[in-house]
C-alpha cells in the first residue's frame, strides 16, 4: 500500500504539484529540491517509495548512488523515453514517463509499487 513517498525534483512548482496531487489521494509526500543531504530524510521519513526526476540529478549520478545506499525502498526514476539509454544509477527498480499526468499520478505510483514488491 502507498502511503509514503518522497519525490526529488529541481523544480519548486513541480513539487508543490505533486505534493497537492498526492495529497487529495491520500499520500503523504515529502519533496525534495538538491542531490544533496537528501539520505538522511529518507531515512527519517522511510517512505513506500521514491521518484526521481531524471533531468534532476543526470548529473550527479553517483553521488545520488551514494545518498540512495541506505535506502531500503524502491526508486522509480521520472523520465523520458530518450533518457533511458543515460541511467547509470545502480538503485533503479523502474521508471515513470514524462510528461506526468496529475490525475492518474497515485494509481501509476501504486501500479509500480506493486510491479517492484
Amino acid at each position: 500500500m502507498l502511503k509514503q513517498v518522497f519525490w526529488l525534483d529541481q523544480n519548486k512548482f513541480v513539487c508543490n504539484l505533486i505534493e497537492a496531487t498526492l495529497k487529495k489521494e491520500g499520500v503523504s509526500c515529502y519533496t525534495h529540491q538538491t542531490g544533496d543531504g537528501f539520505r538522511y530524510l529518507i531515512e527519517d521519513i522511510k517512505p513506500d517509495l521514491v521518484v526521481i526526476d531524471f533531468q534532476s540529478i543526470s548529473h550527479i549520478q553517483e553521488k545520488i548512488d551514494e545518498e540512495l545506499s541506505t535506502c531500503t525502498c524502491p526508486v522509480i526514476l521520472s523520465l523520458k523515453e530518450e533518457e533511458r539509454s543515460l541511467v547509470k544509477l545502480k538503485k533503479n527498480n523502474g521508471s515513470l514517463s514524462k510528461p506526468i499526468e496529475p490525475m492518474i499520478l497515485a494509481d501509476n505510483l501504486k501500479a509500480l509499487l506493486n510491479e517492484v514488491n
